[in-house]
C-alpha cells in the first residue's frame, strides 16, 4: 500500500466491542486501530511510507504476541 492509501486504513480502523481479561479493549490487536491511538493522525501524517510500515508491522507483531 502507499501512504495514502495506509492512512486511509488507519483513519478508518474501526473500534471492536469488548475487553481481554486484563480489561484492556479488543481493538487494541488491530494494528491500524492501536498506531492511530497511540500518534494521532495529524503526527501519522507527516512521517513517510516506510515509517507507517514499520509501526503497522510492529503492531501486528505485538497483537500476535499478546493475544
Amino acid at each position: 500500500m502507499n501512504k495514502e492509501e495506509l492512512l486511509k486504513e488507519i483513519e478508518n480502523a474501526k473500534t471492536i466491542a469488548g475487553r481481554n481479561i486484563m480489561g484492556c479493549s479488543e481493538s487494541f490487536y488491530n494494528a491500524y486501530y492501536s498506531v492511530r491511538e497511540c500518534f494521532g493522525m495529524e503526527e501519522l501524517k507527516k512521517m513517510d511510507e516506510k515509517e507507517l510500515n514499520d509501526l503497522l508491522k510492529l503492531g501486528d507483531f505485538l497483537a500476535e504476541v499478546f493475544y
